[in-house]
């Protein structure tokens, strides 16, 4: 429909409220503009959500998906988070396993990378960052499948 949408976890945007299709959130632009968005929606069955940003129509182009089926472990990924309050941080690892709708990789992400994108070496998001671990140097994302899965949902829930 023309409106800029960021993907990210729904346990990022998500809090307990009486109507959580009222929350309303300030997303700020590489150039330090804020804006104010909205959440358009989050799944029932991934820990997804969509924010819009009503008026950035055309701001930038999707990022195209990379399923996991098509992923390879030893495969080069990229982060792109904001770990401990460090904004616009870019890591890279490896994918170390493929575990149902998640890859496993090396990347480094700490607490603040969640919602941020996995990327390949092509620019193609094949997960969404999700989780870390405390003591060791490994981390998950939700696969892109699951992206497709949480947009079906969005289309029979609207």
């Amino acid at each position: 429909n023309g409106q800029l949408y960021i993907l990210t976890n729904r346990h990022v945007v998500y809090h307990e409220v009486e109507n959580p299709h009222s929350l309303s959130y300030e997303v700020e632009l590489e150039n330090g503009i804020q804006l104010p968005a909205v959440l358009d929606f989050y799944s029932r069955q991934h820990d997804l959500a969509l924010v819009m940003v009503p008026g950035l129509a055309g701001w930038g182009a999707p990022a195209p998906l990379r399923l996991c089926r098509d992923l390879v472990v030893g495969e080069t990924v990229y982060a792109l988070g904001s770990p401990i309050g460090l904004d616009h941080s870019f890591t890279s690892g490896v994918i170390s396993a493929l575990r149902g709708n998640l890859v496993q990789t090396d990347a480094t992400v700490h607490s603040g990378s969640s919602g941020g994108p996995l990327f390949d070496d092509r620019g193609r998001v094949c997960g969404v960052i999700t989780t870390s671990h405390r003591e060791k140097d490994f981390s998950f994302a939700q696969c892109a499948e699951s992206v497709l899965e949480m947009l079906d949902e969005r289309v029979a829930v609207k």
